[in-house]
């Protein structure tokens, strides 16, 4: 575990930025943020760039936090060489007495990174496979679909293997077509590969789509909050996974969580 200092100034921006933070109970904050990182021959990150909708004091956290990290050295043609690749951080807000926050950053995983397709629709989903979730109740109607894909340099994307993982009873032919509708609409996203000495390496990385038909968008819905904490644990516990599941070119060397406190 490493502890930073002078980052007290980041943090008190963090707090302060996110007033309501974990009012209700103190509970901890966890969200898991990609970033893209520029790696030296050596292995340092000597450039962060968060997703464009990072809040701008996480960002400097990030930056902070991910600078500390390590890598093996990379070799191509003999040498060493520089790495842009993206990097999935976990960052927690944790209570630390007083109406403050500690904040911890851990390394997740490292790859290239999927863009999903623009306009917000998700998978067209078959209508048997739907009612199928459906009937099978509200505790169980969801249901996480992986999917490995590749990007070669020039190529096409592609995918090569997927999953269903689910507590619904569908047979084979619904996992099936399930896995087909989520496969069509993956494929209309892009991959930013990761680039070794500035050209582009073949991508291997994995996506999952969670399926919920029971979605919590306000208290007058008459859903519990239990089922929009299970939802959002779904898609968390799929995201890190996918992060973890993605191929690097980096090996990481020193990545221990970074502890910044107030």
């Amino acid at each position: 575990m490493r502890t930073a200092t002078g980052v007290i100034a980041a943090l008190t921006w963090f707090l302060v930025a996110v007033p309501g933070l974990c009012a209700a109970g103190a509970k901890p904050l966890m969200h898991l943020y990609t970033v893209a990182i520029d790696v030296d021959a050596q292995g340092h990150v000597v450039e962060t760039k968060p997703a464009a909708d990072t809040p701008a004091p996480i960002a400097v956290v990030l930056d902070q936090a991910l600078k500390q990290w390590r890598f093996a050295p990379v070799m191509q043609d003999g040498h060493a060489a520089s790495v842009h690749s993206y990097l999935v951080a976990d960052v927690q807000a944790l209570p630390a007495g007083a109406g403050k926050y500690s904040v911890r950053v851990g390394y997740v995983g490292a790859g290239p990174s999927y863009q999903k397709p623009a306009g917000g629709k998700g998978p067209d989903y078959p209508q048997q496979v739907v009612q199928a979730l459906f009937d099978s109740g509200q505790s169980q109607g969801g249901a996480t679909i992986a999917v490995d894909l590749t990007l070669p340099p020039g190529g096409k994307l592609a995918t090569t293997d997927a999953h269903v993982t689910t507590r619904a009873e569908l047979n084979m032919r619904e996992k099936l077509t399930l896995i087909a509708a989520v496969k069509r609409y993956l494929l209309q996203g892009s991959v930013q590969p990761e680039l070794v000495d500035g050209r582009a390496v073949t991508a291997h990385l994995q996506t999952s789509i969670v399926v919920s038909l029971f979605p919590v968008e306000s208290a007058t819905t008459g859903l519990s909050q239990d089922q929009a904490t299970s939802d959002q644990a779904a898609n968390s516990a799929a995201a890190r996974q996918d992060a973890a599941q993605s191929q690097s070119v980096l090996k990481p060397s020193m990545v221990d969580t970074v502890s910044l406190q107030p």
